[in-house]
């Protein structure tokens, strides 16, 4: 988080610092100046489903998210997903090189009703984990309507950037991701020097999100 230019607090229950021995907190709060964003990191492999009591979003994590976030403090709430069985930079017409994505609160809340209401539309049996790409194995209607997280989170994936000269690789934020527009992107010049009338300024980009 701090090579995007964020600072980190580990261990107060409620964004804004308190703790009230609330369990379900964000695994990460992080803030820039004025603002604040809880970010809540969840992995899988062949597919992740989101209502597991064990390896899900949890509701505790879900109420905490509604309570301190949505409804006391205003502050925004995001989901690091990460799955796949290989390593990124894999091909992915052979693997599941590991892909991830940075979800905003409310976009997984729909996304996740989308998943099963569709299913249930369609009168087909309702599977509840999201598969990571409907490809063989998978029912006739996910393949079919691509309800797999490569299609449904394709708006807030992140690019995976192979590591070199024995640096570890890492996940960038684009540019167009509602996440770099709120929390990523310079919003004034750190440095300006005058030179005649030309004006050079000088801007910390902070996009990089490490492994």
């Amino acid at each position: 988080m701090h090579a995007w230019g964020l600072g980190t607090r580990s261990d107060p229950t409620r964004p804004d610092g308190g703790n009230n021995g609330e369990s379900g907190r964000a695994d990460v709060i992080a803030y820039r100046n004025s603002l604040a964003v809880a970010i809540e990191f969840k992995y899988g492999k062949t597919g992740f489903n989101p209502f597991s009591k064990t390896a899900g979003w949890k509701r505790k994590q879900r109420l905490w998210a509604r309570r301190w976030c949505i409804q006391e403090f205003g502050v925004d709430y995001y989901l690091f997903l990460s799955m796949g069985t290989h390593p990124p930079h894999y091909h992915p017409e052979k693997y599941m090189p590991r892909r991830s994505w940075l979800i905003p609160y409310h976009a997984m809340r729909s996304l996740e009703r989308v998943f099963i209401l569709a299913q249930m539309a369609g009168d087909t049996a309702i599977q509840q984990t999201i598969p990571y790409r409907a490809g063989k194995g998978y029912s006739t209607f996910l393949q079919e309507h691509k309800l797999d997280a490569i299609h449904l989170f394709r708006d807030y994936e992140l690019v995976w950037q192979k590591g070199s000269n024995g640096k570890p690789g890492y996940w960038q934020c684009p540019e167009q991701h509602i996440f770099f527009q709120r929390y990523l992107v310079p919003r004034k010049p750190l440095i300006a020097l005058e030179t005649d009338n030309n004006i050079v300024r000088r801007f910390e980009l902070w996009k990089l999100i490490p492994a």
